[in-house]
């Protein structure tokens, strides 16, 4: 059994390294997929092309222990600052399958899509206040 999961481990290493990069540093396959894998912003026509720059996505796994600390601040300031944000446990296929509709694929959670900009752990409820301010900001 050990043998099989790192056969299909090291296929999904090689396929992962093996795809072009695109300007933002983001992995890009051949579909345009974007592996949300570090930190930094979306290229603008990328985020636009796949409707991400209005939107704020969080992804996490029911198996995260740092998701267990940032989605309910999340969920907090979700509601003090009366923004919509969109949940999505990847765990759940039904949930994952949605997410790669926005032509995303995420490797760590929590990671929040702020519109354009990419976070990834878990953070202070002051810092994430001020990223999603500072969305709020630019999107009105």
């Amino acid at each position: 059994m050990n043998k099989i999961m790192f056969a299909i481990v090291l296929v999904m290493i090689v396929a992962v390294s093996g795809c072009p990069r695109g300007s933002s540093g983001y992995d890009v396959n051949a579909t345009d997929t974007i592996m949300l894998d570090k930190e930094g912003a979306i290229p603008q026509d990328l985020c636009a092309e796949r409707g991400l720059d209005d939107k704020i996505i969080v992804l996490e796994t029911k198996y995260c222990g740092a998701c267990k600390d940032a989605v309910p601040l999340l969920k907090e300031l979700e509601d003090e600052l009366g923004v919509d944000i969109m949940f999505f446990d990847i765990s759940v296929d039904e949930d994952r399958k949605k997410v790669e509709e926005f032509g995303i694929i995420v490797q760590y959670t929590p990671t929040a899509v702020i519109g354009c900009d990419v976070h990834i752990g878990s953070y202070s409820k002051a810092k994430y206040r001020s990223v999603i301010e500072r969305f709020i900001e630019m999107n009105s």
